[in-house]
């Protein structure tokens, strides 16, 4: 059974800024987090990676302790079993897109070609069973994106965090990729994560949106919910289109 991801008195503190939240997500739920430029969102999903340490709280996905900042538990980002999908993608330029995708298994000493035969059936999955030998150069931004996502699948992970996944995306791909981030977002059985500053694909993808505007939540609840009572002169206009 899938485990929740829950973030109990979390707090971040970058510079001058501090991310100060708790969020509670299900397993198999898509939460969408929105919210201004330098609201919080990349933060959060930076520690819920184990990419920037807590400087107080905890984060739990089920019975497993991510980080405890009081009790000085922090696991590295590779034993969290997060699949992250960066905004800049972090493809790597030396590698076809076979072996990029096969990278999480073979990290985790997964022989090479069970992991390459994974890899390729997650290519396949996201159209590009035929582009495994390409390497990110001789890619589109639209393919470049699908690889990011079978490789974050293919790696089996227990919990899918996505930074803007969308944002590099020319328009002329967006609705085929938005399609495909359904599908396989529906069929993970775990928590996800999902960045993004785009209404139309927080309400398209997301189970729940949760608004963090100054590095807390504003607002939480169904796309209805919060379009019905938005809580705050930045929803209002997000859901505005302005």
């Amino acid at each position: 059974m899938s485990a929740g991801l829950h973030l109990d008195g979390v707090r971040v503190r970058r510079g001058g800024f501090a991310l100060a939240l708790d969020l509670v997500v299900a397993p198999g739920e898509v939460v969408a987090v929105v919210g201004p430029n330098g609201a919080g969102k990349t933060t959060l999903l930076r520690a819920v990676a184990g990419l920037a340490p807590l400087d107080a709280g905890r984060v739990t996905l089920g019975d497993r302790v991510l980080e405890d900042a009081a009790a000085g538990v922090r696991l590295p980002p590779q034993d969290r079993r997060a699949g992250v999908v960066f905004q800049d993608l972090r493809l790597l330029p030396h590698l076809r897109a076979r072996d990029d995708v096969a990278f999480g298994r073979r990290a985790r000493g997964v022989p090479r070609a069970e992991a390459a035969a994974r890899a390729g059936e997650w290519l396949v999955r996201v159209g590009l069973g035929d582009r495994g030998d390409a390497r990110p150069a001789e890619l589109s931004g639209g393919q470049a994106q699908r690889v990011a996502l079978a490789r974050a699948l293919a790696s089996e992970p227990d919990l899918l965090l996505l930074d803007e996944p969308l944002a590099a995306v020319d328009v002329a791909a967006r609705d085929g990729l938005r399609e495909l981030l359904r599908t396989h977002l529906g069929a993970f059985a775990g928590p996800v994560l999902l960045v993004t500053h785009d209404p139309a694909e927080a309400v398209a993808l997301g189970d729940r949106i949760v608004v963090v505007e100054g590095g807390t939540v504003t607002q939480m609840g169904t796309s209805a919910e919060v379009a019905a009572a938005p809580a705050s002169s930045w929803v209002a206009r997000m859901l505005a289109g302005g």
